[in-house]
């Protein structure tokens, strides 16, 4: 199992609601920020105190090199920010690579987290020439992100399918322009260390996990609708809803409905 140290360079992090609600971490993908949870933690802020940090490289979060590089280091920030403001035990809600940090340090540290949300999230990939292909994948898209233009580089992305129609969905522009903000350099950075290449495979500890977790998915997502499915198989704590005219980011897409499921299974 990966050891995970907790470093010294705190993350930036944005908060909603009254500080004596519950907390409840979120966790954003990559290219992400702070900002990509809006809609749901102002929704959520009634009954939680929503604490969104900005992953190394995205937002007013640094990339250090030396800190950040590897993927133990990479989740380690989230593990120091989580020690710092005392949230042991809290409930998280992680999309794409911020679920994909979330249940690594949960397998790692079992008494982290008391509760999962996990927006289209991978466990890992099995085998060294799979991990080997997604990490020359991962490069090349780090070099595209660093090189090409834009607005170009998002035209495309947000065009593979697993992404389904996103870019009809009404909160697609504001989503858009963030990302264009962002700093590619450090987006590729992060790509290349946090990659699901170098993730250790998780897959053999989700039945071991004992804390009640919630995968959800868009429909539109046919990759990441066979990972949910089997991940449920793996343990009776986990179940899954498939949101419908949803692709991989549904908090984007269907944030009604997003917000909805998390409030449900926050309660139960």
């Amino acid at each position: 199992m990966t050891h995970f140290s907790p470093n010294q360079l705190p993350l930036a992090c944005r908060t909603w609601g009254d500080p004596q609600l519950p907390p409840l971490l979120l966790l954003h993908g990559f290219m992400g920020s702070s900002a990509d949870w809006d809609a749901t933690a102002t929704a959520l802020a009634s009954d939680y105190r929503c604490i969104a940090p900005e992953l190394p490289g995205h937002g007013a979060s640094p990339f250090d090199p030396a800190i950040h590089g590897s993927f133990a280091g990479y989740a380690g920030s989230v593990l120091a920010c989580i020690e710092r403001l005392e949230l042991n035990g809290v409930a998280a809600l992680g999309y794409s690579m911020g679920g994909r940090l979330l249940l690594s340090l949960a397998a790692a540290i079992p008494t982290l987290f008391s509760r999962l949300i996990l927006e289209s999230v991978s466990p890992g990939l099995e085998d060294a020439e799979a991990q080997r292909r997604r990490l020359l994948d991962d490069d090349a898209l780090a070099l595209r992100l660093q090189h090409e233009a834009p607005r170009d580089f998002f035209a495309w992305w947000y065009s593979l399918p697993l992404f389904g129609d996103i870019k009809s969905c009404e909160g697609y522009r504001a989503m858009l322009e963030r990302r264009l903000s962002g700093r590619a350099q450090d987006h590729a950075r992060a790509l290349r260390a946090a990659s699901v290449g170098h993730q250790p495979a998780l897959w053999d500890a989700l039945g071991a996990l004992q804390i009640p977790m919630r995968v959800v998915y868009g429909e539109d997502d046919t990759r990441y609708s066979l990972l949910s499915t089997r991940m449920a198989a793996a343990s009776p704590r986990i179940s899954v809803t498939s949101v419908p005219a949803a692709g991989h980011a549904v908090h984007v897409e269907q944030p009604e409905r997003f917000v909805a499921i998390c409030r449900s299974f926050l309660k139960e």
